[in-house]
């Protein structure tokens, strides 16, 4: 049997001694000089079994790809070339370890590389340990087992399987070999039924090839295990503070609210109340206005409205999501620009979350009910493979929900009886969305999709949850709108060529009945519309520079919103110009903001990760309004008693600024990787902070805008780990960590406060005016982040823990934003400690717990997760001392249970021992739900 030697500049030797093949790729080795010093370079010491780099193998023969793969990445590979004789394969492009680039081109082959010493890597068949029993279950093992290590499919008809038994498999064998082994003396054998699928069946029937049989094999229940990546797996390999909600957490405790999705992710917290449908995030203390940006499918949400606490919020139905990408931190690539703080992305469902390996049609129905006025919740999902080269998903959403019954269960507060027990007040909610994709491949290489999402949702606010109190304030009816249309061209012949673009449109708008109140006994019909119009185009580049690996990063991106806020009286007799100031809270104007940036990234090996990035943010803003300022009194027996005078504004103003990052990761073993990063970003000015009009809800006080506002600017450093274990326990199991410790500084702070009028020769007062203003001395939070994830099959747990310190400084400011006509009067207005934060700053301690266990062939799974919270010590301008004061315990419970491969039932109990807690609520904490028990049931067709 002839041996090839493949080495650089070598040619194929025959050898006829040994029967192996041995390929030897030195991946640094084009030119002998360069050659020879990445020999020296490349000692067992490089640890290269992790190393990243980007590989461009095509399709074709497996040994001829193997070998190439080897000479790339710069090991030693042998392998019998009787295990590869005749198999082919799909090929390799992207970047990936050794280990992932090697499981890529054997998957499905029933083959493993196996590492000998260090830099050395060995062909072997893989090894299965499967014990005796009834052959059903022991081939539902299989699929776990066989099927999952193998990377492949078995098809078969369970009703056949029945009651017979199935000695098992112990050793090293071939996919049909080992197959064989498990089916023992029974007439059954299997066959290979495509590149990654094998079918049991009779034993005649194997050979026979009938059109009959075919047929009816044709309608056997197809189980499939596919050997996807975890899903959390990137989390722990990535140098830098991320996280990632995945749709199986999603589905153990079905969320009331969208916020309750991020609830167990370190760093982020939400902040809106539970009578709103929409979700508000805090990340790192940060909040409004986008210094979060938080998006749906790649598209910003801007939406504004201006309120006590959070400043707009997204609407989107957490039953229509596949899972939740969160990166904190600025950003030097797409997403980054206008941002300071990080992004929240929430994708929606795909093709792949509802089509199993082989099926062209297929979908999901969800459907829960339960406890403390949870109604109803649920979806219907399908996925059409309608073409080779053209998927489409259609989803529709529902969801109602009644007023919640308050925890009983350790009182936050037993002065205040009726704010925190009984009924939550107007927390009622009735909603529809709606979910449209098409994905289209019309040639190699390109990828088209378009995409809709929406959402409907009817829902009452007040000022109070009280029992006694809780009156209707607004009646509002959300509509939200996102339409997107994106491309990437990926040519398989060019590294260089990795072009994302997309174009997208984005509307909410709320159309709100406003209730007749002690402050304005009036009747009003008011719309709030924030509509976003925006594009990204983003090329990566893959190229060797000398011994590195470079990833190129470069594009652009842009986003224009507008808003339309609108005002009409019910009421007879209602000031006209009274009316119009509703509108001026949340004011009319555009924003753009453009941005192009670059980030390059040099990889040696797995050991060394330096990158440097550069953006430039560019913003311009303009609108105008009407705001008041002061009044006239009146002569004797004229009414009213006094004469308001307004005066109008107009702004038009822009800005640009260059905002730097850097990170640098090293791998000093194979399980311990240290990162740590700098980086600036730019928040600009929102419509609202500057064009700020009109007045407090009757008029109580007036707004004035502040045209001269700048932009905040950030600076972020942080300091952090990843560590993944494997085999500690078990051979199976998996142990991950990442931990980071970040300070961030943002100057040019923005926030609400009292300020003097320009025709004010007095020193101010607690009634106003307002408005937006640059904070002398810079909000600054650092903190500690820890993830921690253990799952060996059996059982699994996890543990999330973030500790935060928060000083949003002295507060002081320029008390005249629009100068002063009378001299600049003496006044205590902005000195150190005078202003304050709007909204809820986030807990000093917040950690959740969760464990469970797999049993029965991991068909029911059981589960718990503990959540603790301390509060921040830090209170807004709202907050008194009735419900931040205690730290409070929530445990909750999940199990499901998988009935069939398509049926599965969950329960869940929220909240189990009905606790008395409270959440953060934009401007202050409420009482959140007590005890909520849930039933689910899910079909896959």
């Amino acid at each position: 049997m002839a041996t090839r030697l493949v080495s650089p500049g070598t040619a194929t030797v025959p050898a006829g001694i040994s029967r192996y093949c041995l390929a030897v790729g030195l991946a640094l080795a084009a030119m002998a000089p360069l050659h020879a010093q990445t020999q020296r370079e490349a000692s067992p010491g490089n640890a290269q079994t992790q190393a990243a780099q980007t590989y461009a193998i095509a399709a074709g023969p497996l040994d001829q790809a193997l070998t190439a793969f080897a000479v790339r990445a710069g090991v030693a590979f042998s392998f019998d070339a009787a295990l590869v004789a005749g198999r082919m394969t799909p090929g390799l492009n992207g970047r990936y370890t050794v280990f992932q680039g090697f499981d890529r081109l054997l998957a499905g082959t029933g083959l493993e590389a196996v590492q000998r010493k260090a830099g050395s890597y060995a062909l072997q068949l893989l090894s299965y340990d499967i014990p005796a029993g009834p052959l059903d279950t022991a081939l539902d093992t299989v699929l776990e087992q066989f099927a999952r290590r193998a990377q492949v499919r078995v098809i078969y008809d369970r009703e056949r399987m029945r009651g017979l038994q199935s000695p098992g498999f112990r050793g090293a064998a071939t996919i049909q070999a080992g197959l064989a082994s498990l089916l023992g003396a029974h007439p059954l054998a299997a066959r290979n039924d495509g590149a990654d699928a094998w079918r049991i069946q009779e034993r005649g029937a194997a050979s026979a090839g009938s059109a009959r049989s075919a047929a009816h094999l044709g309608n056997l229940p197809v189980v499939i295990v596919t050997a996807k990546r975890d899903d959390r797996q990137e989390v722990f390999e990535t140098a830098g503070s991320v996280a990632v909600v995945t749709r199986e957490e999603i589905d153990r405790l079905p969320p009331r609210n969208t916020g309750d999705v991020l609830a167990d992710v370190p760093g982020v917290y939400t902040s809106q109340s539970r009578q709103n449908p929409g979700v508000s995030v805090n990340m790192r203390g940060l909040q409004d206005f986008g210094r979060v940006n938080v998006m749906i499918d790649g598209t910003r949400q801007n939406y504004q409205q201006s309120g006590h606490g959070s400043n707009g919020a997204v609407y989107l139905d957490p039953e229509l999501l596949s899972g939740v990408d969160i990166s904190k931190g600025p950003s030097s690539t797409i997403g980054g620009a206008g941002m300071i703080a990080g992004s929240v992305n929430f994708r929606t469902l795909e093709i792949s979350d509802l089509l199993r390996d082989g099926q062209t049609v297929g979908g999901r129905v969800n459907a829960t009910t339960g406890s403390n006025a949870y109604h109803f919740g649920g979806s219907a999902a399908l996925g059409l493979r309608a073409a080779d080269d053209l998927d489409l998903v259609f989803a529709v959403g529902r969801k109602t929900v009644g007023e919640f019954r308050k925890g009983e269960r350790g009182a936050i507060a037993d002065d205040l009886n009726t704010l925190t027990h009984g009924m939550s007040r107007l927390s009622a909610q009735d909603q529809w969305s709606a979910l449209a994709k098409a994905d289209w491949r019309p040639l190699p290489g390109h990828e088209f999709k378009l995409s809709y999402i929406g959402m409907n949702a009817h829902f009452d606010e007040g000022a109070s949850t009280d029992v006694a109190s809780g009156d209707v304030t607004t009646h509002n009816h959300i509509r939200s709108d996102t339409l997107q249309l994106a491309h990437r061209w990926r040519p398989s012949s060019l590294e260089w060529v990795d072009l994302r673009s997309s174009l997208y449109y984005t509307r909410t708008l709320n159309k709100v009945n406003r209730e007749a109140g002690s402050l304005d006994a009036n009747l009003y019909r008011l719309q709030y519309q924030t509509s976003t119009v925006g594009g990204t185009l983003q090329n990566q580049a893959r190229m060797r520079l000398g011994g590195l690996d470079a990833v190129l990063d470069t594009g652009g991106e842009f986003f224009h919103d507008w808003t339309d806020p609108r005002a009409q009286s019910l009421s007879a007799g209602a000031d006209a110009g009274t009316t119009a100031l509703y509108t001026g809270a949340t004011p009319e104007g555009k924003r753009t903001v453009a941005s192009l940036f670059s980030q390059a990234t040099l990889l040696r090996g797995d050991w060394l990760e330096l990158t440097g990035g550069l953006r430039y943010d560019w913003y311009g803003l303009q609108g105008d309004g009407r705001m008041r300022v002061g009044s006239i009194t009146n002569p004797p027996g004229v009414r009213p008693g006094t004469t308001t005078v307004y005066t109008r504004f107009g702004v038009d103003r822009n800005d640009a600024a260059i905002s730097p990052r850097i990170s640098l990761a090293i791998k000093p073993s194979d399980w311990l990787q240290l990162f740590t990063s700098y980086g600036q970003g730019m928040r600009p000015p929102a419509l609202t902070e500057t064009l700020l009009w009109g007045s407090h809800t009757g008029s109580l006080f007036p707004y004035y805008p502040n045209p001269a506002l700048r932009a905040e600017r950030s600076r972020n450093w942080e300091i952090g780990a990843n560590a993944i274990f494997e085999g500690l326990a078990a051979r199976s199991d998996k142990l991950r960590m990442k931990a980071a410790w970040f300070d961030s500084r943002v100057k040019n702070y923005i926030t609400l406060a009292r300020v003097m009028s320009p025709i004010s020769a007095g020193g101010g007062g607690v009634l106003g005016p307002y408005a937006y203003m640059n904070m002398d001395s810079p909000f600054r939070s650092k903190g500690l982040e820890l993830q921690l994830d253990y799952d060996n099959g059996d059982m699994f747990g996890a543990i999330n823990f973030t500790r935060m310190i928060i000083d949003p400084g002295q507060g002081g400011y320029d008390p005249f934003p629009l100068g002063s006509l009378t001299g600049y009067p003496e006044n205590t207005l902005g000195t150190p400690g005078d202003a304050n934060i709007w909204y809820v700053l986030p807990p000093r301690r917040n950690a959740s717990v969760t464990a469970g266990v797999r049993l029965l062939d991991r068909k029911l799974t059981l589960g718990a997760r503990l959540r603790m919270q301390s509060p921040s010590r830090n209170s807004s301008i709202w907050t008194g001392d009735m419900y931040n004061q205690k730290s409070w315990r929530l445990y909750d419970f999940w199990a499901s249970y998988e009935m069939t491969s398509n049926v599965t039932l969950r329960l869940a109990v929220n909240n189990l021992f009905d606790t008395n807690y409270s959440e953060m609520n934009g401007s202050t904490y409420w009482v959140g739900p007590g005890r909520t028990a849930l039933a689910t049931v899910s079909v896959r067709f």
